[in-house]
Order: C-alpha cells, then structure tokens, then sequence
C-alpha cells in the first residue's frame, strides 16, 4: 500500500473546502451585516467598512496551505503544480 504524504495534505485542504460549502449561509450574523448595509448606502463600497474586514474568513473559503490567486497569474509564475 502507498501513502503520500502530499496527496492528504491535499485532501485535508479539499475536505476542509467542500465542509465549508456544506454549512451554506450563516444567519446568525445578519443583523449586524444588514446594518452595515444601511450604513454604507448604495453606490458606496462596502469592503472598506471594519465589518466585513474583520470578518474575511466567514465571507468565502480561505486556504490556509495553497495560494488563492487567478489562473493568469499562476501560468506567469511557472505553473506549478503539487507533486503527488
């Protein structure tokens, strides 16, 4: 039997993702984003408000081991792939 190393680290990442998207939407936060919201107003940006930057990781999945960055930008870096 073969063990990689790599490979669970790897699965512990996806695992960790797909648990994330499991949970769906948080409630228990709305009021204070909804009045964030009324705060702000339309036509103003909401991201620079202290809210939603004290709070990144409840907003999306964030990696702690691999790099979250764009398709382009991973090609003009080398592509680089994990080794299994």
């Amino acid at each position: 039997m073969h063990c990689s190393i790599a490979r669970l680290v790897v699965d512990a990442e996806t695992g960790a993702m797909g648990y994330c998207m499991a949970e769906g939407i948080r409630r228990d936060d709305c009021d204070a984003a909804l009045r964030v919201v009324r705060d702000v107003g339309p036509g103003s940006y909401y991201l620079g408000h202290p809210h939603p930057l004290e709070n990144p990781e409840r907003a999306s999945f964030m990696p702690k081991l691999f790099d979250n960055i764009s398709i382009e930008q991973w090609q003009a870096e080398d592509a680089l792939n994990v080794e299994y």
